[in-house]
């Protein structure tokens, strides 16, 4: 809101900044040409299915045109968000992301992005197959085949004392997504880290981690329990905020 108001924006789009772009997002961009907003669906896996508690859409790309239509939603999430904005799930809210469920339902022509390349990420990679040509990457499911545009790396986390990378916590991740799209944007974020402190770090030195199965079942079976159950949801958060896993 502030920089369309600031510099006079025709339209704004949020990213989320651990995401990787393979190609233009111009067709999306056509796409929402006669649309004041856009959101992103998550497309989830049936097994990672959590739009009960974490929404239907990823905040990871919104788009906002400068318009009435446009700008009425965008200020009332921005107040939602300054209301109440934190890393869990709480009364059918979770951050700044559960909020977008409801703009199709306060506001007019808010608009489903189409577009299967946009937002691959560890919940719903499992439902494509994937092929490269002339430098791009090719996603494919049953209807259609397109470029993928941007790769979502929700949850890698790269401990440079231990010298490991935990790949996408509570994720299968298969080893031809994991050289396609993991390994290449490890070796690039460890190129512009060592640019920038002048370090030596290289992928070969570090140990790749990927969820094991024992891990991946309790993650099914506790999101079974938990999502969508208000008073285990409840005490979940508790034990979280004790914990310190929460904010």
């Amino acid at each position: 809101k502030y920089a369309i108001e600031k510099y006079k924006l025709q339209s704004c789009t949020y990213l989320d900044a651990d995401m990787y772009f393979y190609s233009s997002p111009l067709s999306v961009f056509e796409e929402l040409n006669s649309f004041p907003v856009g959101l992103s669906p998550h497309n989830y896996s049936p097994e990672y299915d959590m739009s009960k508690d974490s929404g239907k859409y990823c905040v990871q790309f919104v788009y906002f045109k400068n318009t009435p239509e446009g700008m009425e939603p965008l200020t009332w999430w921005r107040n939602q968000c300054i209301n109440w904005c934190y890393a869990r799930v709480e009364d059918g809210k979770y951050g700044d992301q559960k909020y977008l469920d409801s703009f199709a339902s306060l506001f007019k022509n808010i608009h489903d992005i189409e577009h299967p390349g946009i937002g691959v990420a560890p919940w719903n990679v499992k439902q494509f197959k994937f092929s490269t040509k002339d430098g791009n990457i090719i996603l494919k499911n049953n209807i259609t085949e397109n470029d993928v545009i941007f790769y979502h790396y929700q949850s890698l986390k790269i401990d440079f004392s231990k010298k490991t990378v935990q790949l996408g916590k509570w994720y299968d991740l298969s080893e031809k997504v994991v050289e396609l799209f993991y390994k290449p944007y490890i070796e690039r974020l460890f190129y512009y880290e060592n640019k920038m402190r002048g370090s030596n770090y290289d992928i070969q030195d570090f140990k790749l981690l990927k969820e094991n199965r024992f891990r991946l079942y309790f993650f099914f079976m506790a999101q079974k329990i938990i999502s969508g159950n208000k008073l285990v949801r409840k005490l979940f958060n508790i034990f979280n905020k004790i914990t310190g896993n929460q904010k």
